[in-house]
């Protein structure tokens, strides 16, 4: 089996520069980086659908905007988010530290990259959603591709922390891949 880590496809020449943690698709033709082009990219190295998994994450990437009227996709930061209080690593919030908060944020979903992205004054938040990660499971059935797998159980919401049940993105996947 392989396991594609298919989110955070950052670099560190790329560091301040805004980007969605784990694009389904590219949004422009220079930004080519993404769950379908990886899945893509093996596949045409040999790779057969029914041994790829797709790995979802369960944290957020964040950032901190250098200038709160600019906070596209591509705009620039000055710098990662602030440290969570158990993650304790700047640019990284678990999903349990994050989601109880992300109300009091604006929100900006596409559709072309089946993303969303989060904002607050200068705080600029990307996770999966439950809508996203149904298009990443959606894409996993509807490619044949043999499985997902989650990374990391201890980033994701082992308490119910956010009232949508525990361990919600293992959750969602059992129940997205029994229920047909």
């Amino acid at each position: 089996m392989i396991n594609l880590h298919a989110y955070n496809f950052t670099t560190t020449s790329t560091v301040n520069t805004l980007a969605n943690l784990a694009p389904l698709y590219s949004s422009t033709p220079n930004n080519v980086v993404s769950v379908n082009s990886t899945v893509t990219s093996w596949l045409v190295a040999g790779a057969r659908k029914n041994k790829l998994n797709l790995v979802l994450a369960t944290y957020a990437r964040t950032y901190t905007l250098a200038s709160e009227d600019q906070r596209a996709v591509g705009a620039r930061g000055t710098g990662p988010g602030e440290a969570g209080p158990n993650t304790k690593r700047a640019g990284i919030l678990a999903r349990y530290e994050i989601c109880n908060q992300l109300g009091e944020y604006g929100a900006v979903s596409d559709a072309v990259t089946a993303t969303t992205y989060f904002f607050k004054g200068r705080s600029w938040i990307s996770i999966e959603t439950e809508d996203t990660l149904v298009q990443k499971l959606t894409y996993v059935l509807d490619n044949a591709l043999a499985g997902v797998g989650v990374f990391t159980l201890d980033l994701d919401d082992g308490d119910n922390t956010c009232g949508t049940g525990a361990y919600r993105i293992s959750q969602l996947a059992y129940e997205y891949f029994t229920s047909g």
